[in-house]
């Protein structure tokens, strides 16, 4: 009996060849950082199959859809943050393209704002719809996707349309001090909306309405006009996106924004 006591007390040697939880940190950091793994491996092995991946010509055209996408994702950012979400950006941006090129004999500045304001109707029509009427968030959103989709098509009859003015390329062509025009309105949107977002009451509202919609409410945040706005602000987003890529190439089409 002694015998087996004395083995059962002993304590089993370590085989590992690792520091004591050096395994554990291990899988601690890359399950936290995974992706920033991923993408890491991702550089390397894109350098190394590629000679051009890494040129100052290729990371700039990345830079610059990068922004573009940026955009749309920092209009998403204020449906998702709130507790729904918008399915319809992609045909959101398209519709804007559009608008703003079918715009271009008024000039820049009426193209533009036409474009955005077709933008901030559709996001309206589906805060409305959402916020207001309390609809189901995925059926409203991705039915507008199809309504829009198909609205794109029935208005270009399934066709390019192209722009004649080089101004209207500025929004997606220019550089200033070499830093190209769409980094420079993604960064400029990313500081105002982060400062809405953290600042703001509205922006505080969003938060909490993501949190506990019923406990937002109760404790006074308006959250059926806080929904509607942020699908306002998505709109308004994803068109400014569709203006900056349409600007870029110079054309539009429908499944600009698949």
């Amino acid at each position: 009996m002694s015998d087996r006591i004395a083995i059962s007390e002993k304590t089993p040697e370590k085989s590992s060849i690792f520091p004591d939880g050096l395994l554990t940190r291990i899988a601690h950091v890359l399950q936290r950082y995974t992706i920033f793994v991923l993408f890491f491996l991702l550089l390397v092995t894109a350098t190394l199959v590629s000679d051009v991946f890494m040129s100052t010509r290729n990371i700039a055209n990345v830079v610059r859809v990068a922004s573009i996408l940026g955009l749309v994702t920092l209009g998403e950012a204020f449906v998702l943050i709130g507790g729904r979400f918008d399915l319809s950006v992609g045909m959101t941006l398209g519709a804007a393209g559009t608008a703003y090129l079918s715009l271009e004999p008024y000039g820049l500045a009426v193209a533009t704002l036409g474009a955005l304001l077709v933008g901030m109707v559709l996001g309206a029509i589906n805060g409305a719809l959402v916020g207001i009427l309390k609809a189901n968030a995925f059926i409203v959103t991705l039915g507008m996707y199809s309504v829009i989709f198909g609205g794109i098509l029935l208005y270009t009859r399934a066709v390019f349309l192209t722009g004649e003015n080089p101004a209207f390329t500025f929004f997606g062509r220019a550089e200033v001090l070499g830093i190209p025009m769409p980094v420079i309105l993604f960064l400029v949107a990313a500081v105002v909306l982060e400062i809405v977002l953290r600042k703001t009451p509205f922006g505080r509202g969003v938060y909490a309405m993501g949190i506990n919609e019923e406990a937002a409410r109760a404790s006074g945040v308006p959250t059926t006009t806080y929904r509607f706005v942020s699908f306002v602000i998505c709109g308004f987003m994803a068109a400014a996106a569709g203006i900056v890529l349409t600007a870029r190439l110079n054309a539009s089409e429908a499944v600009a924004g698949v």
